[in-house]
């Protein structure tokens, strides 16, 4: 209802455009009534709360567009990381099965004359034992170094020492026990396998990573008995078996061997492609296993604050 004001002081009628004097109230020439200021505050503040209701419902629709784009932001990164998680378990399922492959490949070469008398020639160890020149060699995969031990761990047992007494010696049956244990990277490797898949769990991917651990371990502590003379089963016994053959006095272990006044019995260690190809494949397995463990403990606090499960499950 617009009011028009014409060119004096009056208010015009806004029908008939008509001047209208202050005092009057309704229209003299055409009978419309004039609208007070009363009627004007109610047709603004009604334009007001339009105004207001639309802005409302327009925020209210806002509202619902984020949270469907907020929830499909999510659902979209939650199947993201679960093909991420499967992707990583395929991973460690393959280096798992390469890892058990190179049990049975070439791991180390042990070379020198020690070999002559640290192995003792019957029908269960003479197989590993090779000549070349005047030296002989010996290549041992991981599943030779088991086998060894179980079919000569009596032979290394007794040692002779400097004085002409037969003791057992600590060492020498450590380091036999120690190969023994290689026997254990078979039965981690294949219950990781299964636990890869039977078990997706939280639980079962902390199980993963710490069989690689222990595997570890194992062949960590093969190497450095291996390597060094001094607790090396090999050489124990060969200075041993030599101080039984031959009156030299006292023998030495040394870090390339046996040595005495005028004798020296080399002992070399070698790693072998197979070792290598073993390390690889178990850094692996372990890498991969520890970051799907913290992709899926970042997953359960997650849950957990979200209140979807409870902290103790």
């Amino acid at each position: 209802m617009a009011i028009s004001r014409g060119v004096g002081d009056g208010v015009l009628c806004s029908q008939c455009k008509a001047e209208l004097k202050d005092n009057e109230t309704v229209c003299h020439v055409c009978g419309h009534r004039k609208p007070n200021m009363e009627d004007v505050d109610l047709i603004i503040n009604s334009l007001i709360e339009e105004d207001i209701m639309g802005a409302s419902e327009d925020i209210e629709i806002d509202d619902k567009d984020l949270r469907k784009k907020r929830r499909f932001r999510k659902d979209k990164k939650a199947k993201t990381e679960g093909k991420m998680i499967q992707g990583i378990r395929y991973m460690i399922f393959v280096s798992i099965i390469l890892f058990i492959i190179a049990l049975f490949t070439d791991w180390f070469t042990l070379s020198g004359t020690t070999m002559d008398y640290g192995f003792v020639n019957n029908s269960n160890t003479q197989k590993y034992i090779q000549n070349v020149g005047e030296e002989s060699y010996i290549d041992f995969s991981g599943y030779d170094l088991f086998n060894y031990s179980r079919s000569a761990i009596d032979e290394h047992k007794m040692i002779k020492k400097s004085d002409g007494d037969i003791s057992i010696s600590g060492r020498s049956v450590m380091h036999m026990y120690i190969m023994l244990a290689m026997a254990v990277l078979m039965l981690t490797s294949l219950i990781a396998c299964s636990v890869a898949f039977l078990h997706k769990a939280y639980v079962g991917i902390a199980i993963i990573r710490n069989l690689a651990i222990v595997n570890l371990i194992i062949i960590g502590s093969n190497y450095i008995f291996l390597n060094i003379t001094y607790l090396s089963a090999i050489a124990i016994r060969a200075k041993s078996v030599i101080n039984q053959q031959k009156v030299f006095g006292t023998l030495h272990l040394t870090f390339n061997g046996i040595s005495h006044d005028q004798y020296f019995y080399t002992y070399k260690v070698t790693e072998n492609a197979g070792f290598y190809g073993s390390i690889v494949a178990l850094g692996i397995w372990l890498t991969l296993s520890i970051i799907l463990y913290e992709m899926k403990n970042s997953e359960k606090v997650r849950a957990i604050e979200n209140g979807e499960i409870d902290e103790d499950a």
